[in-house]
């Protein structure tokens, strides 16, 4: 269970601990109904300045989440670049930069190309971790 139900779950007492995002969790955090024990990034989030890392803490964790705007295969590349440059432009805007860390989320300012390596990375990570733990999708 993770997200929303595990969320409820874990502020009605039913859950000990979970794992999540920290957008999910931060106003529970910041209006200290829920503590954060640590993050699974590689640095500290500027949200949470004060909360460590997994990693501060002598374990070897280092996971984070993202999101990216992806287009069908076949999309010219002209509307790929447009899309990039306007992603690029809000990316910048102060406004947008200041909503986002009040929500806990980090931006990563990627070009298309530099976003693809970091995707076949990430997949080539977990399929490593789930071949290690023998884990089989159905």
């Amino acid at each position: 269970m993770c997200g929303r139900p595990a969320l409820v779950e874990l502020m009605a007492g039913r859950v000990d601990m979970m794992f999540d995002n920290i957008p999910a969790g931060l106003p529970h955090i910041r209006a200290g109904t829920l503590r954060a024990l640590a993050s699974t990034g590689t640095q500290r989030n500027s949200s949470l300045p004060d909360l460590p890392t997994f990693k501060e803490l002598g374990m070897d964790v280092g996971v984070t989440s993202w999101t990216a705007l992806c287009a069908p295969t076949g999309t010219p590349k002209r509307v790929i670049d447009r899309m990039a440059a306007e992603i690029t432009k809000a990316q910048k805007d102060p406004e947008l930069r200041a909503r986002l860390a009040e929500m806990g989320q980090n931006t990563l300012e990627l070009n298309p190309a530099q976003l693809l390596v970091h995707m076949n990375e990430e997949m080539a990570r977990w399929k490593r971790i789930a071949e290690s733990g023998n884990i089989k999708l159905d």
